[in-house]
């Protein structure tokens, strides 16, 4: 494999001959004909703690929408995608309606597409940085992800695993495409990752952006155009025209009063929140060091040095890792919202030029990629079992009334769209058509919510049979009901409504879980 990959890249992984002992280089050429070894290493150990979190984790509030709506038949689930109940193209509900029709009803299975995405960007990011570098470097990038706050998404029943893996796996298959390895399967890797990417989230438009930096930038390189590699590197793009008026009508919705407008603390935001306390550090090093790296290779001022790997390909993965600055022009333009989980993909783009700036920075020196490796093992093993530790149980904040004595009948609202959703999944009958979210996007606005979500949910209640009602015909129903804050501990606007309608509140139950009896008189 290492005789293999040396004469395919035409790229050099040599070292000063004075600077790596014989020992090291026997490692280095033992890891590159490992590949397939370390590649399922690296999955045998990160698998069970993706496995245990999906397992044992609640579904929330967004991943209940994905499993309610993935349930449904193919003809219904098409149907209900058209109400724009739930923001996202197809292939994440029909990936994950199959997984649940295979493998079960329950959040675990609702759970595995994710988990194939994010290994899959796992594997493609260690190729892309293997195939200039060798093994070790590969490893060592392959891991950041995993000891990124973003390996959350890869066991949450969403868009975001398979996002960041239908991403990572069009950078790989446009490198190879590039550089003629498997020219004709690697060009049909690239269209249908693109596809596949647009098709599971619309901010997927944005993987133009470091595609189309990088292929000019390779044009400006070779001076001429490569067409099959920019063909298939933009015309699978024209895809999201099928999904416009979708898209349209999702701008019309969260125009005016988004949850998440876009603004320019969020661009920071978005590394942050990928790798929180370690963003400024980390974007130095890829920012930084590989530039300057590549304009002293440039000069001859550091000849003892490894070469870099081409200047397009690194020039994808930092453009890649700058995309939450194209998502920002697109959503002030036009989409009126950004949050950093849109833009995940930059974590693709971090970990590639992570790989390539260690490989730089310590000259090619395996052994301080195998320590670093450790170090991110140990740092991964650290963090997700704190996290298993510390997972809720379901019924986590959920209410507790009476079950029976004259109160049983009443409605139990609770004020707080995340847990009302999750209380109300995984309430037992007795209690599961007691629970109510009551909804006015208008009051909302009053407590500086948005309306936007307040709208979403009341079509989620006539669409997906939620228990969402609507602020004034419930009020004509019900002059007695309890009420829960929910897990945040403070009421939204509905407690604070009702005060101010003279409604007698009294505390019916205190902590941990408080709830309200409230009576109104009739009108």
């Amino acid at each position: 494999m290492a005789t293999h990959l040396s004469e395919t890249l035409h790229i050099s992984r040599r070292v000063d001959a004075g600077v790596d002992t014989g020992d090291v280089k026997s490692l280095e050429a033992w890891l590159d004909g490992q590949t397939l070894l370390l590649i399922l290493a690296l999955l045998a150990f990160v698998l069970p703690f993706l496995v245990i979190i999906a397992l044992r984790r609640a579904l929330w509030f967004d991943e209940i929408f994905t499993v309610t709506i993935s349930r449904l038949s193919i003809d219904q689930l098409w149907k209900t995608l058209s109400t724009n109940v739930d923001a996202h193209p197809p292939v994440t509900y029909v990936l994950t309606h199959a997984s649940l029709r295979l493998f079960g009803n329950g959040a675990f299975s609702a759970r595995l597409p994710s988990i194939f995405g994010f290994c899959l960007m796992a594997v493609c990011v260690f190729r892309y940085v293997a195939f200039r570098t060798g093994a070790a470097w590969g490893f060592l990038a392959a891991l950041l992800p995993f000891a990124s706050d973003a390996v959350y998404y890869g066991s949450e029943a969403r868009p975001y695993g398979l996002l960041l893996g239908f991403s990572a796996l069009a950078l790989v298959t446009w490198q190879h495409a590039t550089a003629d390895r498997h020219r004709i399967i690697s060009l049909f890797g690239l269209v249908i990752a693109i596809v596949l990417a647009v098709s599971t989230h619309y901010y997927a438009l944005l993987l133009a952006f470091p595609l189309l930096t990088a292929e000019l930038t390779r044009c400006c390189t070779r001076r001429k155009v490569d067409w099959p590699v920019l063909l298939c590197s933009t015309l699978p793009f024209a895809l999201f025209v099928i999904y416009l008026p979708l898209v349209l009508h999702l701008v019309q919705i969260y125009k005016d009063n988004a949850w998440n407008p876009p603004t320019l603390k969020g661009l920071y935001s978005s590394y942050q929140y990928v790798f929180p306390g370690l963003a400024p550090v980390l974007l130095a090093v890829i920012v930084v060091c590989l530039p300057v790296s590549y304009l002293l290779r440039q000069i001859g001022a550091s000849e003892n040095w490894p070469l870099l790997p081409p200047l397009h390909e690194w020039i994808a993965a930092l453009a890649l890792a700058l995309i939450p600055f194209p998502a920002y022009v697109i959503a002030v333009l036009k989409t009126h919202q950004l949050y950093p989980r849109y833009v995940l993909p930059l974590l693709v783009g971090c970990a590639i030029l992570f790989g390539f700036a260690c490989y730089q920075i310590w000259r090619a020196r395996v052994a301080y990629a195998v320590a670093a490796a450790m170090c991110l093992l140990s740092w991964m093993t650290i963090m997700q079992v704190q996290t298993i530790r510390s997972l809720p149980e379901p019924d986590f904040g959920c209410p507790s009334p009476p079950l029976t004595g004259p109160t049983v009948s009443l409605p139990v609202v609770i004020d707080d769209s995340k847990a009302a959703l999750r209380c109300w999944f995984y309430a037992k009958p007795p209690l599961k058509s007691r629970i109510v979210f009551v909804a006015d996007p208008e009051e909302a606005t009053t407590v500086g919510l948005s309306n936007s979500i307040q709208n979403n949910l009341l079509i989620a209640g006539d669409v997906l049979h939620f228990p969402v009602v609507p602020y004034k015909p419930f009020r004509a129903a019900h002059h007695e009901f309890f009420l829960s804050k929910g897990v945040d501990g403070e009421a939204r606007w509905v407690l604070a409504k009702y005060l101010q309608n003279r409604a007698d509140v009294r505390l019916f139950q205190g902590f941990p879980n408080e709830l309200y009896l409230v009576k109104e008189a009739p009108e």
